[in-house]
Order: C-alpha cells, then sequence, then structure tokens
C-alpha cells in the first residue's frame, strides 16, 4: 500500500513563500541579514540572543524569534532543499 502525503496550507511558512528571496538565505544568517542592526549576539544557529544594547533578549521575545526561524528554515528547505 503506497503512502499519500497530503500536504495543508496550514504546514506551510505562511509568511515566507518559496519564491520569496529572503528564503535563500540560510537559516543561520537569517536575523543577522535582515534584521542585524536589532541584535547584538547570536547563538550557534543564528538566533538572537541580545539586543543591540548588550541586554539579554526576554524569553517571550526568543520564542516569537524562535518561531520565525523555524518558519524561515522550512521556507529555506523548500527552497533549496535539505
Amino acid at each position: 500500500m503506497s503512502e499519500v502525503l497530503y500536504l495543508s496550507l496550514s504546514s506551510l511558512p505562511p509568511s515566507l513563500p518559496p519564491s520569496f528571496p529572503r528564503a535563500k538565505i540560510p537559516p543561520s544568517s537569517y536575523f543577522q541579514e535582515t534584521q542585524g542592526e536589532k541584535f547584538s549576539l547570536y547563538d550557534a544557529e543564528g538566533l538572537p540572543t541580545h539586543d543591540k544594547e548588550g541586554e539579554p533578549l526576554s524569553k517571550g521575545v526568543l520564542k516569537k524569534l524562535g518561531k520565525e526561524w523555524e518558519t524561515h528554515k522550512k521556507a529555506h528547505e523548500m527552497v533549496v532543499g535539505k
């Protein structure tokens, strides 16, 4: 029995369609290239950890940025491949 893969619109990144040029940016440098003026330090995956004044980001902001990073990562994989 063959498996059928169903894609729902909710599984696709809503804010970053695959044809969008930013999807070609590697996830590890996404925030540095798109919002670099807002942050001063990043972790190994490229997620910001400190704001431009050097203050650590709050848990809420880190969570929001993490979701944005995951969305971008999915879009990047759709455009470039894994």
